[in-house]
């Protein structure tokens, strides 16, 4: 084994274990009530348009159900009722080369000051 590659683990594992279950890394924010992952490829035919296909586990539809039943509710333009989610996109190359837009969707969390309008 490489000495570049056993720094990395041990380096690692002593993150790992300094941990306790009373540490918490990122004390202010709740965990996510679910996450749906996709990606989202570049249209070989149409400029600047992408296409996705995803494999959604059933286990994080189910908790999408649970937490849809008691979200706070908003109201879109048309007046529906809403529940707000939160996508992050982030470029990614795969390992074919091709460049695509890693999506993690999961429920949106108020940010502190947030008066939660909607900016449009």
């Amino acid at each position: 084994m490489q000495i570049e590659t056993m720094t990395a683990q041990l380096t690692r594992l002593f993150f790992l274990s300094s941990l306790d279950s009373s540490t918490e890394l990122m004390p202010d924010r709740k965990p996510d009530a679910f996450t749906v992952w996709g990606n989202f490829n570049k249209d070989k035919e149409k400029d600047g348009h992408y296409w996705a296909s995803m494999e959604v586990p059933t286990e994080e539809l189910c908790k999408l159900f649970e937490w849809v039943k008691t979200a706070d509710r908003v109201q879109n333009q048309k007046g529906e009722d809403c529940v707000r989610l939160r996508a992050n996109l982030m470029p990614r190359e795969s390992k074919a080369g091709n460049d695509y837009l890693l999506m993690a969707l999961s429920d949106a969390k108020p940010k502190p000051g947030d008066s939660g309008d909607i900016p449009f």
